[in-house]
């Protein structure tokens, strides 16, 4: 099998681990100012939108598992998900691991809050599709930070909190990217197989946001339909007979 891995330069290299050291300091640099930033930071009415809300669910496990098995199926790329399961588990251990060791309490008062998890996931999706896919590296980053920012906004995190979450994310994902090339064991490319049932993902992907923000009007559909279409329209485009394919019926 051929090694089609996008080769990454020392200066990728580099540039990942300056962007970790950065936010690492910038944890470090804003800890002593928490409280105040917090405070003001929760003045911001985003959050507390529907798309606020829809958005922060990309910072969810369960949500982001399925969005990005939902990428990996339509565009057929499995090493993104094998990385993305990989990394978020590495990185879902680490920070459980410090929250428990470090015991701080969040701006609300319920516990566990240094580091954040979502926004250490939500990195970690953003990283891996950045560096799959580079012409949507901004947009995914983007989105990353701005689930790290309504983290505070919503007063569920300090801004500490979620600076070392993303040096977190962003090392697992770069960890990953570096260790997982093109060694996907062939039970996982099975697994993933183009069939009608990978559509499924889509009804999970869809029906998670809208079961977890009821009340919010008609927003969360709103932004996970563009979701889909966003991933789904480039496919299909640049893809010919790509729905025949992703549709038919599997040979017995």
């Amino acid at each position: 099998m051929t090694d089609d891995t996008p080769k990454r330069s020392t200066i990728a290299l580099i540039s990942g681990v300056v962007v970790i050291a950065a936010l690492l300091l910038a944890a470090v640099a804003v800890y002593p100012s928490d409280l105040s930033i917090s405070d003001s930071l929760q003045q911001s009415q985003i959050t507390r939108t529907g798309f606020g809300r829809t958005l922060q669910l990309l910072g969810k496990f369960d949500i982001a598992f399925c969005f990005m098995f939902f990428v990996c199926w339509a565009t057929g790329n499995r090493r993104l998900l094998w990385r993305f399961g990989w990394a978020g588990a590495a990185s879902g251990i680490i920070v459980l691991l410090v929250k428990l060791a470090v015991a701080r309490a969040r701006p609300n008062g319920a516990p566990l809050s240094f580091p954040s998890g979502d926004t250490s996931i939500a990195f970690v999706w953003a990283v891996i599709i950045a560096v799959e896919y580079p012409l949507a590296a901004v947009p995914a980053l983007l989105a990353a930070s701005t689930i790290g920012f309504m983290r505070v906004t919503a007063g569920l995190h300090y801004p500490s909190d979620v600076f070392a979450g993303a040096a977190i994310g962003f090392t697992a994902a770069e960890v990953a990217v570096y260790t997982i090339r093109n060694n996907v064991p062939r039970w996982f490319y099975r697994v993933t197989r183009r069939t009608r049932l990978g559509l499924l993902m889509v009804a999970f992907f869809l029906g998670g946001i809208a079961g977890r923000t009821v009340g919010s009007r008609y927003w969360p559909l709103v932004l996970a339909v563009v979701i889909v279409l966003v991933v789904m329209v480039p496919v299909l485009i640049a893809k010919r007979g790509a729905w025949a394919k992703l549709t038919r019926k599997p040979k017995t």
